[in-house]
């Protein structure tokens, strides 16, 4: 079962330009997709990629800490030993370099020795301390979050959308994009389309309130952790057609009364 709400739009705004209109919204639906990923996890297990190398966390559904990337913990500077600055000056980097009296980036070399905020090198956090304090339970080598599932059901709502429009901003080959996620030679594109066929009514279930009779719209999807946000908007480029056929139309008028004028 999916947990889906669907909010109106705001106020409507008086402003009709195509920038404003573009950015309009009808209608927006959110979706909990943990559910459905679970779902194709366990339908496809065996056959899917595995998920990339890295550290996950029960917050996230892709790595937080990846290899070849260097991350660090934050310190006041009273709270470092002078001997530790001493020694470690070179590991480094205050977050206002020339204000040595500021924050301190300490590089971590040992994740297991950490129970504070985790920090990218340029003081971005990505763990925060209440994570790092109970790391076993919260941190793994392996995804918590049902990755490769969640990715494709982020296709699989797109393949949908796109089936219902007339003209898709995108038109995203769903199959393919769904097919980098399991094992070389695992599928056909045509016998995993059937495959998923199930997944795909379901999802039309979800969407047939946002969808139906609304194939000349624009669809905008936003993957935050496990939810999806689907917001229905107007083709504004319909808008910037008919509005220059009418542009066309006055000067071509325009013209046509300039040449009666002269041949009298």
């Amino acid at each position: 079962m999916l947990s889906a709400s669907i909010s109106e739009n705001a106020p409507v705004s008086n402003d009709d330009s195509l920038s404003s209109l573009e950015r309009k919204v009808e209608l927006r639906l959110t979706i909990d997709l943990k559910f459905l990923a679970h779902e194709l996890e366990k339908r496809f297990n065996d056959l899917l990629e595995p998920p990339p190398p890295g550290i996950y966390s029960h917050l996230a559904v892709d790595p937080v800490m990846v290899s070849g990337e260097k991350y660090y913990t934050r310190h006041k500077r009273d709270e470092l030993k002078e001997d530790f600055l001493g020694d470690h000056r070179a590991k480094m980097m205050t977050l206002e370099t020339a204000d040595w009296n500021g924050p301190i980036l300490v590089q971590i070399t040992d994740i297991n020795t950490v129970n504070r905020a985790v920090y990218t090198r340029d003081g971005k956090c990505i763990i925060p301390a209440s994570t790092m304090k109970h790391r076993a339970r919260n941190l793994s080598n392996y995804p918590i979050l049902p990755y490769r599932g969640i990715k494709i059901a982020h296709l699989l709502y797109r393949w949908r959308l796109d089936e219902c429009l007339r003209y898709p901003r995108l038109r995203v080959d769903a199959i393919s994009r769904i097919q980098e996620h399991f094992l070389p030679g695992a599928y056909e594109n045509e016998d995993l389309e059937v495959l998923l066929h199930p997944f795909y009514m379901e999802v039309g279930e979800h969407t047939v309130d946002l969808t139906c009779h609304h194939e000349w719209k624009l669809f905008h999807t936003e993957l935050h952790g496990t939810t999806l946000t689907i917001e229905r908007g107007i083709d504004w480029r319909i808008l910037a057609w008919v509005r220059q056929q009418e542009e066309a139309e006055e000067r071509r008028q325009e013209t046509e009364g300039v040449d009666r004028r002269r041949s009298k």
